[in-house]
């Protein structure tokens, strides 16, 4: 006979450990979370005190404020009820300050830094209540968290004369030593939104002798104040980001966008409204800053080095990690490496994003309160973050261009005026008799070119590996589906030729199938034969409509997917002697390109492409009607590593130039063409 019978969960004493140790990552934010249990109840100032010794099983921490405090039965029905609903039922304190500490877990810290607590809190015109816990009688395993007794009583006031809370921890479960204190002043500093801080509100260290020179109230770095570059603006609820830009070099604000926002899926982002400020330094040039403020060069760059990141801010308080040091959560020191003439490292920024949880309900916390649920708000918010930085990234680019360069013409020129003429010069100007180091000069030129000569070699091979790269995914995808149908059609006939001694229709249909599928990948794989090798291949007799026809059948899914009409010259066969795979590269990197901007606009995708040819010159025009350059661009689209792709190199027009300027051409932006949106000639003569 079956029998039903009730029963109750029952934790174990330790659950409170456990809370503590895997709830809070570390000890940082403990404190931290703490700190906002003290704004949430409308302190004006909280005191961060330690006092020592500052050892393991020692010591005592005191976080003290000056907050609306809690009565006796907020006590006993909110902090000793762990996630309590006490702040699910409103979202804002009676100062009108929203909560950060909402999920009721915060007095798990005090568990995570010390054995004992004692709590001592007092309300407007109320009594003083205080309540002992002892963290450590929690830990034994046998212990069940109902038979564990603590003990409370309400008193007249003695310590808080007026409203607050006070927190007493004693006996520390780790040591706190110098490098450990300066770290949580970090974690306090970047706790509080410096671009954009919460009014009515502040944080005290209060240190031991010894360890007085990070004690004070926190507040950020003097130096952190004055950017070489900097933009700020907004998204609003219906995708507009506005974005507005100003630096020490132009000190006038001026707008880099106002409109709506598509991302790379052609979607509105999900993940807005909010707002942001991003701060950008050039470390290369701290000198004049440090004159200006009287210090060194090493305390800018120390202190940039502290606050250095992106970080997110919700409803004024830091989300931790986003910002912390080593956590480069949007890999802007891979973009940098990838292009380290446009791209800037996180060490050189000082940004913050900042949400609301009112209006970012998709941007949710982890339980542990380190970091935001993976989800698609997040990964449009990574993407809004890199696509803002990258419009301060080309202004920044023109700025110092404008600085270091303003009379060489260096489009397409990666080897210009590589030479030692000027060295040469002032020998024969400074020493015209010495005909031995005249001769040392000349030596050391002619093996310069010759090192030049390598590197051309070397950049050639390079680029090839580059195109590769952009057509892995398209000879993934292609390919694949060929293999697909492959393996498929193989399935299908060995099941068929199971049933019957002899092949019947259907399975001679299902081995057509595959033959197909095989004619597929080897057409494909005929069409980029030309890439492969690892020598550079010798120029021939090529037909340029040929190979065009070729590179667009490559990207023919691409073409296809976002709807791209194309016209290409069909009824000339003009003949170039090159090499093909190079040659081939040149229009890979245009189609690529044009591709890629054509998925900006809704409607109209064209590419038109045409060749024709003279007794001097054989001349391609390549044009589409994506959304075109813009003419203050224009003078930069040549430069090595400039780009206006938030994740691009910015090598493919300077690949392109290279190779017509070595087969005596000319690669130019034309400023009309056939269709409205970008428009580029090559000429190479005969």
């Amino acid at each position: 006979m079956n029998q039903k019978k009730k029963f109750k969960l029952r934790p174990r004493a330790r659950i409170v450990k456990t809370f503590g140790e895997e709830l809070i990552s570390n000890d940082y934010v403990a404190i931290v979370e703490l700190v906002k249990n003290s704004y949430d109840a409308d302190a004006r100032t909280v005191d961060v005190i330690f006092e020592g010794p500052l050892e393991k099983g020692q010591g005592r921490l005191i976080i003290k404020d000056d907050g609306k405090g809690m009565s006796p039965t907020e006590v006993e029905e909110g902090w000793m009820e762990p996630a309590s609903i006490s702040k699910h039922s409103k979202r804002k304190s009676i100062d009108g300050r929203p909560y950060l500490g909402q999920k009721g877990i915060g007095r798990f810290s005090t568990a995570k830094l010390a054995e004992k607590l004692t709590l001592v809190t007092r309300k407007e015109d109320e009594q003083e209540v205080v309540a002992h816990f002892v963290w450590a009688d929690y830990y034994d395993p046998k212990m069940y968290l109902d038979e564990i007794e603590g003990w409370w009583e309400i008193r007249s006031p003695l310590e808080v004369k007026v409203t607050g809370t006070i927190l007493t921890l004693e006996s520390f479960l780790t040591t706190w030593d110098e490098s450990k204190i300066r770290n949580l002043k970090t974690y306090l500093g970047r706790l509080i939104n410096p671009l954009n801080p919460p009014k009515n509100f502040k944080i005290n260290l209060i240190l031991p002798i010894g360890y007085e020179k990070n004690a004070g109230e926190i507040t950020p770095s003097a130096s952190m104040q004055k950017p070489d570059y900097s933009v700020k603006g907004e998204l609003d609820k219906n995708g507009v980001l506005t974005v507005n830009y100003h630096s020490k070099q132009n000190p006038q604000e001026r707008s880099l966008h106002n409109e709506t926002l598509f991302l790379e899926s052609g979607q509105k982002p999900v993940s807005g409204p909010l707002s942001f400020e991003f701060r950008v330094w050039d470390r290369d040039r701290f000198k004049d800053l440090a004159i200006e403020l009287g210090t060194s060069i090493g305390d800018i760059r120390q202190d940039l080095n502290v606050i250095a990141g992106v970080n997110i801010f919700r409803d004024g308080f830091r989300v931790s990690p986003y910002g912390d040091q080593r956590n480069d959560w949007l890999r802007l020191d891979l973009r940098r490496v990838q292009n380290p003439t446009l791209r800037l490292s996180n060490n050189q920024i000082v940004g913050n994003i900042s949400i609301t949880d009112a209006d970012n309900s998709d941007l949710k916390d982890q339980t542990n309160r380190e970091g935001i649920v993976e989800s698609e708000a997040f990964n449009d918010l990574q993407e809004i973050a890199k696509k803002i930085l990258s419009l301060v990234e080309e202004e920044r680019y023109k700025e110092r261009r404008a600085i270091e360069d303003t009379s060489t013409d260096r489009k397409h020129r990666l080897f210009s005026d590589i030479n030692l003429d000027s060295v040469r010069q002032i020998i024969e100007q400074k020493l015209p008799g010495d005909t031995e180091t005249q001769a040392i000069i000349v030596e050391k030129e002619a093996e310069i070119k010759e090192r030049v000569e390598e590197f051309r070699d070397f950049i050639v091979r390079y680029r090839r590996l580059s195109t590769l790269g952009q057509l892995m995914d398209v000879v993934l995808h292609d390919a694949g589906a060929g293999l697909s149908r492959v393996v498929n059609g193989l399935s299908i006939v060995d099941k068929e030729v199971k049933k019957s001694d002899i092949f019947t229709d259907k399975a001679k249909q299902n081995l057509s199938f595959v033959s197909q599928g095989a004619t597929m990948l080897g057409e494909l794989f005929k069409r980029l034969e030309p890439f492969g090798g690892r020598r550079r291949e010798r120029s021939k007799d090529i037909i340029i409509e040929t190979a065009l026809k070729d590179v667009f059948n490559i990207y023919s899914s691409d073409l296809e997917k976002y709807e791209i009409d194309i016209s290409l010259p069909v009824e000339t066969q003009t003949h170039m002697h090159t090499s093909e795979a190079d040659f081939k590269m040149v229009i890979v990197n245009l189609l690529s390109n044009s591709i890629y901007w054509l998925k900006k606009i809704k409607e109209g995708r064209k590419i038109i492409v045409d060749v024709t040819s003279n007794h001097e010159c054989t001349e391609i025009v390549f044009s589409d009607s994506g959304p075109g350059i813009p003419v203050e661009d224009a003078p930069f689209i040549f430069d090595p590593y400039y780009t206006k792709k938030p994740d691009g190199i910015g090598l493919g027009l300077t690949i392109v130039g290279e190779f017509i300027s070595e087969e005596g051409g000319h690669f130019d932006l034309l400023e009309t063409g056939p269709l409205p949106g970008a428009t580029f000639r090559i000429k190479i003569p005969f």
